[in-house]
């Protein structure tokens, strides 16, 4: 669980779940890597301000998620080989710029 500003300075075969409000994760472009189950980057219940950037997620249900959580950055991420790349719900205000959804299950 991700609760204050984080740096990822390698790959990580796990997920990661956002703990707290006004966080960023910096996944300096290393993969986030899962079994096909899961979420990979969760940002969710109530989650504000957070900013996830630069991070590659593959191998996971659900690439992000943004469920009843408003007013977070994701930028420059990429989601790929997921059942699908970004979930989005019951959210508002939060900003997408520069990421990337290509051969998921899904398509999204």
């Amino acid at each position: 669980m991700i609760v204050s500003n984080t740096t990822l300075t390698g790959g990580l075969f796990a997920h990661i779940v956002i703990g707290a409000d006004g966080v960023t994760l910096d996944c300096a472009g290393h993969n986030v890597i899962g079994v096909g189950s899961g979420i990979g980057i969760d940002v969710s219940g109530g989650r504000t301000g957070v900013t996830v950037k630069n991070c590659e997620v593959t191998g996971f249900r659900t690439g992000f998620s943004l469920i009843s959580s408003s007013g977070n950055a994701l930028t420059g991420n990429t989601a790929s080989g997921n059942t699908g790349g970004f979930e989005l719900g019951d959210s508002d205000d939060n900003t997408f710029t520069g990421n990337s959804a290509n051969s998921n299950v899904e398509g999204f």
